[in-house]
């Protein structure tokens, strides 16, 4: 497999474009899997922050998660959970009317945020990781589109979710980020992921920890 990242920066924008492909260059199909395993912090990150989406479905990775799957979507401060004490919630999106997903990521002051989309026929999976720890032992989260969840393949490819690709064939990846700063930006941000989720009721928790056979 040959895989060609590209990156598209503009200068001075607070925007950047991520367009990465993968070749199948053998004469034999393939599995794959993307993950885009990116982590975030402070400060955008602390007591109060809180995520908002096009979020059909959210499921437990294990008991620990399930255990305060109500809270998936906001977090607390650092240290409030022992050391170790990860959480890792399994997201279904669902895409706007260009087949997009929308992510926004807002601070505890309402005053900056992160918003990412991506093709949900290209990612349609999202893995967020919640590591409330101490700060000095990573006080991070990490918000992760990806072809599917992270069990290993047998897992995946039992539960429909392990992609494979075809001789010569070709899979595009494109996600879109920006940072919003200040209160007007922030609420605008957020608006437009809740005109994309409209009066649709979301998420929906699931009530079992996710397959690991």
């Amino acid at each position: 497999l040959h895989f060609l990242p590209q990156l598209e920066l503009r200068p001075a924008a607070a925007s950047f474009k991520i367009m990465d492909t993968v070749t199948n260059l053998s004469p034999k199909e393939h599995e794959y899997a993307m993950l885009y395993h990116a982590n975030y912090g402070r400060p955008i990150l602390g007591k109060g922050a809180k995520l908002f989406g096009t979020f059909d479905t959210v499921q437990a990775f294990d008991e620990t998660a399930l255990s305060d799957i109500k809270n998936w979507s906001t977090y607390e401060a650092p240290g409030h959970v022992p050391p170790g004490g990860e959480r890792l919630y399994c997201v279904t999106p669902f895409a706007d009317g260009d087949g997009k997903a929308h992510v926004f990521f807002q601070d505890p002051t309402g005053t900056k945020g992160l918003y990412f989309k991506f093709k949900t026929r290209q990612l349609p999976y999202l893995s967020v990781w919640k590591n409330e720890d101490t700060e000095s032992n990573g006080y991070v989260t990490g918000l992760e589109p990806g072809t599917g969840f992270p069990p290993n393949r047998s897992v995946e490819r039992k539960a429909g979710r392990q992609p494979s690709i075809k001789p010569n064939e070709t899979k595009t990846f494109e996600l879109e980020y920006s940072l919003h700063s200040g209160i007007s930006a922030v609420n605008a941000a957020r608006a437009r992921v809740e005109q994309v989720v409209g009066t649709k009721t979301t998420p929906r928790l699931l009530p079992d920890v996710l397959s690991k056979q």
